[in-house]
């Protein structure tokens, strides 16, 4: 678990053949518990930047409703 007071969030891509990436991603509290998750398919040149684009959606995200 992340430490006290923290949040951690796991993002992963997968490219598909017609060119686009499917992307998901997760966040918990130190308490393993999830405050949110979600999946979405992107358009990028690499996997870095397909990810780069995931942890984009998550900092939205905490940002929108979580007032982080």
């Amino acid at each position: 678990p992340p430490p006290a007071n923290t949040l951690k969030a796991n993002v992963d891509a997968h490219f598909h053949s017609d060119g686009h990436w499917g992307l998901g991603w997760i966040v918990r509290r130190t308490d393993e518990s999830c405050i949110g998750a979600a999946t979405k398919v992107v358009r990028a040149r690499t996997i870095t930047e397909a990810e780069a684009l995931g942890f984009e959606a998550v900092m939205k995200y905490i940002e929108r409703f979580h007032g982080l």
